[in-house]
């Protein structure tokens, strides 16, 4: 399921003045309040020693979501989010939050695969 959340901005980037005044519900959104904050920031960057910065705006914030087997086949695909997952896993052990339990029987068996797994695979032997 995608889900999109779309936030625009609430002031503009030059003056700072509210964009609720000029916002309009289609097209394209205003950079500018008038034609003088326009040019104020024209002459603003062409400024002598001024750094020459873009500002873009973004509008829209796309959030999609995903179910369990999604993130799992994610979590397989990335080193990194596999090391971050077993350090959480191995830090709430640590923390006595993660025990041995009808709950958590079948990541402590699958845990156990992956070790004999990994195991064999390096040529230790039990």
């Amino acid at each position: 399921m995608d889900t999109i959340s779309v936030t625009g901005p609430e002031t503009f980037a030059h003056c700072g003045r509210s964009l609720a005044r000029w916002r309009a519900s289609t097209g394209r959104p205003r950079d500018y309040c008038s034609d003088y904050c326009r040019n104020s920031a024209w002459g603003v960057r062409r400024k002598a020693g001024a750094v020459a910065d873009q500002v873009k705006v973004v509008e829209r914030v796309v959030v999609k979501e995903h179910n369990l087997a999604e993130c799992s086949r994610r979590c397989c695909e990335s080193p990194v989010a596999a090391t971050n997952m077993l350090y959480a896993l191995n830090k709430l052990v640590g923390a006595g939050e993660l025990r041995y339990g009808a709950k958590w029987e079948r990541p402590w068996t699958a845990l156990q695969t992956l070790i004999g797994a990994v195991q064999v695979r390096s040529g230790v032997r039990r």
